[in-house]
């Protein structure tokens, strides 16, 4: 196998590749551009005519050379190896239709730089071992240079090529060509990237040649070579599993509902009302516009975009592609929902046309829909729907983990169990209700929803696209669940409602649970205690090595590695008071029962423990549970003492404006007569005598006397907590008819005091419920819900904080659903 033998380092960042036809070039002189993209920041130059004759060829490479060379940038030739001779310049580039690598090779001599153009795997590893210098993949997108393209193979196809290079150990540089320039340089770097291999630079013809300003539009792609992109993700991926989810949802439930995002939805007009109500519900504040020259002003605004492709005309289009530059431009999340693409080949087209114009942080659809946006050959759909099945779920997991790895954002194929990945972590999610397939625009709200989370959570955009689908699925099972729902009709307006209770649920769980951020170790797991036949599962793919599936007798799908295990198991050992591990493997196989689906991302599962050494560890597991426990317990009856102290101060105030309040009538009363035969009543005459006056005032005094007596003795301290129960009073004043009314409507003190406080429901693990009531026997769809790490695990019937909003949710001992995880793990239920 032959290999390069130049000597040069060559910077091939920003390869510039000229053009002197007029319909790039226009009538500007060719070695003046040369000269300010030099200027600018090239650092190498092709020059490529494939008109000119040999001497007019010969004397513009001596002109160029004499402009770069000064400058050291090298200068290839394209195609002829002759010129390049004559003119001494340092190399040339060929084609697949021109000379021969090792011929070109033998004339220019080992030092000269020799480049190949590799349209595919073969044409590259051919050229890598055949001794190139550098390969210049492409075509990436189409371009007008470009007359006789083989094929476009677009930045998954560059990816391919890099990945193979890596693993044949051939390390020639790259460099990507095709329909490049500043809108597009940073994507292409960014999703080209292979995991074991990178591009070494680009190649740009027309956003340099064609530029007014060659130096300035230079320099700009330098600019945005060197910087990453502003949709770009962090490198590393925190692991990430249920805990996670649960502990840090509610808190990004809460930051939506309280930063209310904008939601730029440019979606098909049937679901217009609908997405707009979805998003009100959770928090966010929708607008729906396909006008794409009003996106970058919107984009400004700090929200998220959603695209739909229901309506697919080339206006249409446009206004998509503008509204994706923008959002691109500033970081906005963008979430794309190609509905129907696999059906026609105008939407075929439609989703090539999106995907090349653009990144994505999202793409939502269902399997025929990622399967087309996958590449994948022969995707027939029914219309807007994905027909029938054609492939398994490892099938499924494989064609959705390729493609967000792929494509560097994550994938979400929906279905009876979603997947979702972002090419590292995958999970497969079993919620939501069969009623959502029998509404229109169930498929696209969920778009709207998952890109308000987006907008909010942009560090995990796997954590973001989660929280969203589990808020929305988790809703439509309660919804689904109300008495009233009766069909598709009842369940739509069930389903709002649900939603925005999810998220004032969530709200008041995120102010009331500690913040509990995931585990820098990533995820500590036990072994399961079911037999060995339920462990076994199938591999995720018959062609390629994935770590065993095991299967719980619930149904439950989970992840084992064995070659994490040692590793693992160290990691446990040496955290064994970590706060995550709340549970003990009794407790944890109940929580698992479809709380968020199975769980197959990259995660290392111990197996083989030694007795003791577990032993060991579940004492101390069981020795920081009771430490919890306590905590429990203590932050429990804090909160008990300081609800009766604020019960006592209420009851101390009311009982204040009632005195106030009968001081003031019996001083009003005391100013009037009061007959002596029944029934009695206050009279004043007009003249009174002096007797008559006399008694006026001896009753003012005994009214005076008795309220200095009763407010001495209410300033002295009544007994507190208990409504002080008023003697009936026999002064003229409480006769008044006036006053018998008020007081007969106005209920007393202790009347309120009776009324049970029973609107909010202390939030309970699941665990301990189970144990209280004996029931472990729970419905398939139902998980175990993981406990809050603040104090919001105490026992269901015991009272929480006292009924002071009658738009407070009402939440009933013994009649309650389980939300799966989204309510904050709280087992609350909305009546």
């Amino acid at each position: 196998m032959a290999t390069s033998t130049c000597t040069q380092q060559v910077d091939y960042s920003l390869y510039l590749v000229t053009d002197s036809t007029p319909a790039i070039l226009g009538d500007k002189d060719l070695v003046a551009v040369v000269k300010a993209a030099v200027e600018g920041g090239v650092t190498i130059v092709q020059l490529r005519d494939k008109t000119s004759d040999t001497g007019d060829l010969v004397r513009i490479a001596k002109a160029l050379h004499a402009v770069t060379k000064p400058a050291g940038v090298p200068l290839l030739i394209n195609d002829r190896v002759d010129v390049a001779l004559a003119s001494g310049v340092e190399g040339v580039h060929v084609g697949q239709d021109d000379l021969d690598l090792k011929t070109a090779r033998h004339i220019l001599g080992p030092h000269a730089i020799i480049g190949v153009t590799a349209n595919n795997l073969d044409e590259a590893l051919t050229a890598a071992r055949d001794g190139a210098d550098y390969l210049g993949i492409g075509t990436v997108y189409a371009t007008p240079t470009k007359e006789n393209t083989k094929s476009i193979i677009g930045t998954a196809g560059v990816q391919s090529v890099l990945t193979a290079l890596a693993k044949a150990k051939l390390h020639v540089k790259t460099v990507a060509i095709g329909g490049i320039n500043a809108s597009n340089v940073q994507r292409i770097l960014y999703q080209c990237t292979s995991p074991l291999k990178r591009l070494d630079g680009v190649a740009v013809v027309s956003a340099i040649m064609a530029s007014t300003d060659p130096r300035a539009a230079t320099e700009d792609l330098k600019r945005l070579i060197a910087t990453p992109p502003a949709f770009a993700s962090s490198a590393s991926k925190p692991s990430l599993n249920r805990d996670d989810i649960v502990a840090t949802a509610p808190h990004i439930v809460a930051r939506l509902a309280a930063k209310k995002p904008l939601c730029h939805n440019m979606t098909n007009q049937v679901v217009q009302n609908f997405a707009a109500n979805v998003a009100l519900a959770i928090g966010s504040s929708p607008i729906m516009s396909d006008n794409g020259l009003e996106a970058a002003d919107l984009a400004a605004l700090g929200g998220s975009l959603v695209i739909n492709m229901g309506t697919t005309i080339p206006e249409v289009r446009g206004n998509h592609l503008k509204a994706l530059a923008a959002y691109n431009s500033v970081g906005g999340p963008v979430l794309f929902d190609p509905v129907g693409a696999g059906a026609t080949d105008q939407r075929r087209q439609g989703v090539k046309a999106l995907m090349a114009g653009g990144y994505f942080d999202v793409i939502k659809g269902n399997e025929g829909e990622i399967r087309t946006v996958s590449g994948a050959q022969g995707v027939k759909q029914h219309g807007v729907d994905s027909g029938a099945s054609m492939l398994s779920l490892e099938e499924k997991i494989a064609v959705v983990q390729e493609t967000a790895a792929r494509d560097r954002n994550v994938i979400l194929m929906t279905g009876s169990t979603d997947i979702i990945s972002d090419g590292e972590r995958t999970f497969t999610v079993a919620n939501g209700h069969e009623l959502l397939g029998e509404i229109t625009g169930s498929g696209c709200t969920l778009g709207t929803t998952i890109a308000s989370v987006l907008a909010v959570e942009r560090e995990d955009k796997l954590l973001a696209a989660l929280t969203g689908l589990l808020i929305y699925e988790v809703a439509a099972e309660r919804a689904a669940g109300r008495e009233q729902v009766r069909g598709p009709g009842s369940f739509v307006p069930a389903f709002i409602d649900e939603l925005y209770l999810i998220r004032q649920e969530n709200v008041v769980m995120a102010t009331e649970a500690a913040e509990r951020p995931p585990s820098p170790n990533g995820l500590k797991r036990r072994p399961s205690e079911g037999s060995e036949q339920e462990n076994k599962r199938p591999r995720v793919s018959p062609g390629k090595k994935h770590p065993e599936i095991e299967q719980e007798g619930d149904g439950v799908v989970r992840e084992s590695s064995n070659a994490g295990s040692s590793a693992a198991s160290d990691q446990t050992g040496s955290e064994p008071k970590d706060a995550r591990r709340k549970s003990n493997v009794a407790d944890e196989k109940k929580r698992s029962k479809r709380l968020f689906g199975a769980l197959l991302g990259n995660l290392n599962q111990p197996s083989d423990r030694e007795a003791k050494r577990r032993r060991e560890i579940e004492d101390r597991r069981k020795a920081e549970l009771q430490r919890q426990d306590n905590e429990r317990l203590e932050k429990k009856q804090r909160r008990l003492d300081r609800m009766a102290e604020q019960r006592r101060d209420a009851q101390r105030k009311v009982d204040e404006q009632n005195m106030r309040m009968r001081h003031k009538q019996m001083l009003g009363a005391a100013n009037f007569l009061q007959t002596t035969t029944e029934p009695k009543l206050f009279y004043r005459p007009w003249d009174l005598r002096a007797d008559e006056e006399d008694r006026i005032d001896e009753q003012i005094r005994e009214a005076e006397d008795q309220i200095a007596r009763e407010v001495g003795e209410f300033e002295g301290g009544p007994i507190r907590g208990k409504a002080v129960e008023q003697p009936p009073q026999h002064d003229p004043g409480e006769d008044v008819k006036p006053v018998e009314e008020d007081s007969k409507q106005t209920p007393t003190p202790s009347e309120k005091q009776e009324q049970p406080i029973a609107d909010v429901e202390e939030a309970q693990p699941a665990s301990e419920a189970s144990a209280k009531s004996g029931d472990t026997d729970k419905p398939k769809d139902v998980h175990e819900a993981p406990e809050p790490a603040d104090d919001a695990n105490t026992a269901s019937n015991e009272p929480d904080e006292p009924a002071v909003d009658g738009e407070q949710a009402k939440h009933k001992d013994g009649d309650h659903d389980e939300c799966e995880g989204v309510s904050a793990g709280a087992n609350r239920t909305v009546s």
